[in-house]
């Protein structure tokens, strides 16, 4: 019986199945945030109930497809899979409201993640590369308080709307930092003081230019050692199994 749950679950139609299923339930969550009438709500209904039992059924037949069930769990990915499922099987009577029983449901298209690797990859080279990207942040979190604290110092009394404290300081350097109407920003200090502009320049280049630009760094960065593992162990599996075949002519 494993052995034919294994089969379906390795089976390229089981995966083409599983992805066709999860854009069908995209689909129908987005076609309800328009105005539909109710014979369209109630088909939408059905269909989300077939979904919903699909799901239970291929997380069944994944779990089954183990040699034991505990191992279907020791995937981080197995377990996401199975805490949506899981989540999204609680009757809407039991949530505070409507609203909260749609965006539970709409979390059920998340697990495209688990079916197509390439997400996978991008996923676990963003957790790898967090650690890098903290300190990158922190040193962020210096810049933008150094700042704030200069705005409200030079421009609190020209602009109190913008720079009157540390906290709308803060707020309107994030807003810069968008390159959101940083101009007009910039130009109510240029009239009240016309060397205004280098705390403006200065400050997009190395928060805009280089430090940002060192966050996509390093993710990029991650992603391309991630990739490189990868085709590094498809290498010596073909290796070995290369080396497997040769023996086996011999």
């Amino acid at each position: 019986m494993i052995k034919i749950f294994k089969r379906i679950k390795n089976s390229k139609f089981f995966e083409i199945f599983s992805i066709s299923i999860i854009l069908i339930a995209a689909t129908i969550y987005g076609v309800e945030t328009f105005k539909i009438s109710e014979l369209t709500r109630d088909i939408i209904f059905t269909i989300d109930y077939l979904i919903t039992v699909i799901f239970i059924i291929e997380i069944f037949i994944r779990m089954f497809g183990e040699h034991k069930i505990k191992d279907f769990f020791k995937d981080p990915w197995n377990v996401f899979d199975f805490t949506i499922v899981t989540i999204s099987l609680i009757p809407i009577e039991l949530l505070a409201n409507i609203l909260i029983a749609r965006v539970v449901r709409v979390f059920r298209v998340m697990r495209l993640i688990t079916h197509v690797p390439k997400f996978k990859s991008i996923i676990s080279a963003f957790f790898k590369s967090l650690p890098r990207v903290a300190y990158v942040m922190a040193l962020m979190f210096v810049i933008f308080y150094i700042y704030a604290i200069l705005g409200a110092t030079f421009f609190g009394d020209v602009d109190p709307q913008r720079w009157e404290n540390i906290f709308i300081s803060l707020w309107t350097l994030f807003q810069i930092a968008t390159f959101e109407n940083w101009p007009d920003i910039m130009r109510v200090q240029f009239v009240a003081n016309p060397f205004s502009w280098v705390f403006f320049f200065t400050f997009i280049v190395i928060i805009g230019f280089v430090l940002m630009n060192m966050i996509v760094g390093i993710i990029v960065d991650t992603i391309s050692e991630e990739n490189a593992e990868e085709t590094r162990l498809e290498k010596e599996i073909l290796l070995k199994l290369d080396q497997i075949e040769k023996k086996i002519e011999k």
